[in-house]
């Protein structure tokens, strides 16, 4: 279903649409990256912004970022979806065009072991595992349809995007 620019206005009561909403999110990197990328970290933390006056979305590396990505109108976005995931590798379907984490062995004398183990604890609990809320979006650029994964802190911050 294609959403239309006044269809997203008109669903955003809490949102001040004259202006930018602007935010830290994590992107989920896709299956160009490369494998060492993906060992490092399976997403990239970045500012994104909804930029209502302009019709546009877009992100950059920090919040005073002069280079921004690719700006996508409004016009391109063709869904946009909440989704839950569980790091541990549970998926939505969604995106399955994102590729699962790479996994690392797990060796005591390693110190990409001892650092996941350290935070694993720390952000997973006794089970290892962290809920991360989110959504999906999907566009168009030259004619192909994109996805992307962008991950928040909690299923309310994730509705303050998607609303």
């Amino acid at each position: 279903r294609r959403l239309s620019e006044r269809s997203m206005l008109a669903n955003a009561p809490e949102c001040q649409t004259d202006r930018p909403f602007s935010g830290w999110l994590r992107k989920c990197k896709g299956v160009k990256a490369g494998r060492a990328s993906r060992f490092i970290s399976d997403t990239n933390r970045r500012f994104f912004t909804v930029d209502f006056p302009k019709h546009l979305l877009y992100y950059s590396h920090s919040c005073r970022g002069k280079r921004i990505s690719w700006p996508i109108p409004f016009r391109d976005l063709l869904r946009v979806s909440l989704a839950s995931t569980i790091a541990d590798g549970d998926e939505d379907a969604e995106a399955e065009d994102c590729p699962p984490p790479v996994r690392r062995a797990n060796s005591r004398a390693s110190m990409t072991s001892i650092v996941s183990r350290i935070s694993g604890s720390s952000l997973g609990g006794l089970t290892g595992r962290r809920q991360n809320y989110g959504f999906v979006l999907v566009y168009r650029r030259s004619l192909e349809e994109h996805r992307t994964r962008l991950l928040c802190s909690s299923q309310a911050e994730a509705m303050q995007w998607v609303v």
